[in-house]
């Protein structure tokens, strides 16, 4: 065995086998782990990610410490200290009023702000978005392929044990051409699904993928079955507002717009092909009645249907957070605040409405600042992309996965959890360092001059 060892990579040779490793690569790799492990196992394993976390935080900071001022972007820096600032005023107020669970939330709000963005901008340099991009769409794929085998073992057309319960709740029902599927991983779809059809919609030809492009069809394919058997109502909203958001962005783009009449043959005959197979499959396998799914899809939005709970339980939040509200209307409540009506007896403050909740508790001030953070993020995404930088690539499937899963979590709070708050940091991490790309630029040629 043989070992040559260069400055940021060493070769073993193992007989006539050789290996080249980047030595650099290696401390990322628990940070890609940890991405990973945050889409494929949500909620679930812990201890696991807390080790993970544990780890990539220390070779975080140990990348800060040794060149602190090359990895976070003052800019950047500002706006994640400016909503640490108003999520620590509406703890503070909420703890100044005797507020049940203002401490309950200081995680969501003060300290994983603080701990994606020092992951993400000291993990995320050029080399990293490509791997990055590539655990994206094979999570896509492993979670689909894992959904599958519980949904196709429990209908009784795989053996049992080729399904390995993870503990993520599972659950499927068959009844009267209705289908519905539930899995904590599911929610990760939310995020990847509008991601691929971005990716695939934007990315320029003759500019080479991070991964092949079968691949994303493939991920894309399983995803929106997956999507379909889980019936939720989510996930249809975000595939018809995915190609929308993307095509946006690409009207921003130097290289790669698309010409809507050009492809649209090609759309339309894509479309002729995968949805008879679609329909096949659904009705085939599960008895997949559409007329059942489409009127449950619309009294899903009846919010006066009384035999609907989830939705009339929603029509009952709003008006009760907005009542709260309105007795503060700058401030509100103060976090870990009770309304008037509560959903949960473990945590009284939490409710499935997450954007009119925050007004009732942050208030004007929370949520304007929140909107003006969220809105310089967009509107830095455009300057990426025309700039022509390859950056608006990665960026605008990223910002689209981001922007349909913040329409999903208006009604369902997944951002409250640590395994989904990352999606927000993700294209800030490309911002970040198309920022700092952009600086170093400019200073070299100011020292030319």
């Amino acid at each position: 065995m043989k070992i040559i060892m260069a400055n940021t990579s060493e070769e073993i040779s193992i007989g006539k086998l050789n290996f080249r490793i980047n030595k650099r690569l290696l401390f990322d790799v628990p940070a890609y782990l940890l991405v990973g492990a945050m889409l494929f196992i949500p909620i679930v394993f812990k201890p696991l990610k807390a080790a993970l976390l544990a780890l990539v935080l220390i070779i975080a900071f140990a990348k800060l410490a040794r060149n602190s001022r090359k990895i976070i972007h003052p800019a950047v820096g500002l706006w994640t200290v400016i909503c640490v600032i108003t999520g620590l005023i509406a703890i503070l107020y909420g703890i100044v009023k005797g507020n049940p669970g203002p401490l309950k939330v200081a995680s969501v709000y003060v300290a994983w702000p603080f701990v994606f963005i020092i992951i993400f901008t000291s993990f995320t340099l050029r080399r990293n978005f490509d791997v990055l991009f590539r655990i994206l769409v094979i999570m896509a794929v492993l979670i689909s392929l894992y959904c599958f085998s519980f949904v196709l073992s429990s209908a009784g057309f795989i053996p049992g044990f080729l399904y390995f319960d993870l503990g993520m709740d599972p659950g499927l029902t068959i009844s009267g051409g209705f289908v519905e599927f539930r899995m904590y991983s599911l929610s990760s779809l939310i995020y990847l699904v509008p991601f691929l059809i971005a990716t695939l919609i934007t990315w320029p030809k003759g500019v080479k993928l991070p991964i092949s492009k079968k691949w994303i069809y493939v991920a894309l394919f399983l995803s929106l079955l997956l999507s379909l058997i889980s019936s939720r109502k989510g996930f249809i909203i975000i595939v018809v507002f995915a190609p929308i958001i993307a095509l946006l962005f690409n009207r921003f783009q130097r290289k790669g717009r698309i010409n809507l009449i050009k492809y649209l043959p090609g759309v339309t005959i894509g479309l002729i092909m995968v949805l008879p197979l679609f329909y096949f499959m659904m009705v085939n396998l599960f008895n997949y009645d559409f007329s059942v799914q489409i009127n449950d899809f619309k009294e899903g939005f009846n919010f006066s249907n009384y035999s609907d709970e989830s939705s009339y339980v929603r029509r009952q939040q709003f008006f009760a957070l907005l009542r709260g509200w309105e007795e503060n209307i700058f401030l509100g409540q103060g976090h870990g605040a009770v309304a008037d009506i509560i959903r949960s007896d473990e945590q009284p403050w939490a409710y499935e409405l997450a954007y009119v909740a925050l007004l009732f508790h942050a208030g004007l001030l929370g949520v304007g600042v929140y909107i003006l953070a969220f809105g310089w993020i967009i509107w830095q995404t455009v300057r990426v992309a025309r700039s022509g930088s390859p950056l608006g690539y990665y960026l605008i499937p990223m910002l689209t996965g981001t922007i349909c899963f913040m329409i999903a979590n208006a009604t369902n709070p997944y951002l409250e959890k640590f395994d989904y708050e990352w999606i927000v940091f993700f294209p800030i991490s490309v911002i970040n360092y198309w920022l700092r790309e952009k600086e170093a630029l400019a200073h070299q040629n100011k020292t030319l001059e």
